[in-house]
């Protein structure tokens, strides 16, 4: 009862709700800040660079000159666009290029002396978390990607290549993968090492495809499904080709329709 005898009424005082609330936000923002920060970092970083590519491109097409951009490995700077640089350690000191590539720019934005992508690592040393950055030959299409779609982009592009060097060279290529392998042939002795992307990535799929100098797939009647698992969180990546055409698309499961 109180002293004017009605109930007390029960509940929290306005010092008690803000003591409650304060608390409840500092333990929101210690976990939002362990658990997505790298990612956001990172994901920021590879939209950032891309930028800097796209722009660098364009710079090239409005000053009508060549433009170059250079990686090297264990650095954080590169050039981009006209007299810019980028110093990735502004962002994150622990942020790091293990990559050595040029890019170059023609005046009409093509990128030249260059017939397979280039992709750029970044990798967060604190985390020894990645991202990736892949520009494709001709075009300089640019984006940034995480490892399960970089290992999606690489795997179908080398079938893609290896279909179109079969028709050039007017002769059967092949790609052979090997359960348990991170690396198979492609192309015209040309080899793709899936552990430069991720070690822990390994082949689970015994096969091997064939392609015609029409550039058609032989000897397949259903398609042809590559499995790829990441042997440290178990995750997989399907690599579904088609035959008649063998166009390959790269999918979280494998949704194929013969």
């Amino acid at each position: 009862m109180g002293l004017n005898g009605k109930p007390r009424q029960q509940g929290y005082t306005v010092i008690e709700m803000v003591l409650i609330v304060t608390i409840i936000l500092i333990i929101a923002a210690t976990a939002v800040s362990r658990l997505s920060l790298p990612d956001i970092t990172l994901n920021a970083v590879g939209d950032m660079m891309a930028y800097d590519i796209r722009l660098t491109q364009i710079e090239a097409i409005g000053s009508g000159k060549v433009l170059r951009m250079i990686f090297k490995s264990d650095s954080s700077k590169y050039n981009y666009g006209v007299a810019k640089m980028r110093d990735l350690t502004t962002i994150k000191p622990s942020l790091i290029i293990m990559t050595d590539a040029i890019l170059k720019y023609s005046k009409t934005g093509n990128l030249i002396d260059t017939n397979e992508p280039v992709v750029i690592t970044i990798v967060d040393t604190q985390r020894d978390s990645k991202k990736f950055v892949i520009i494709m030959p001709g075009t300089g299409r640019v984006e940034a990607r995480n490892a399960s779609q970089i290992l999606g982009d690489m795997m179908t592009y080398d079938i893609e290549f290896t279909r179109t060097e079969a028709i050039r060279i007017g002769k059967r290529l092949s790609i052979t993968y090997l359960s348990n392998f991170s690396s198979y042939d492609y192309g015209i002795d040309k080899t793709r090492d899936l552990a430069a992307i991720k070690s822990s990535l390994r082949i689970m799929t015994d096969s091997t495809l064939i392609f015609g100098s029409t550039g058609k797939p032989l000897g397949m009647k259903i398609p042809l499904v590559v499995t790829v698992v990441d042997t440290q969180d178990g995750s997989k990546k399907y690599i579904v080709i088609m035959p008649g055409t063998g166009t390959a698309s790269a999918q979280n499961t494998p949704e194929v329709k013969p």
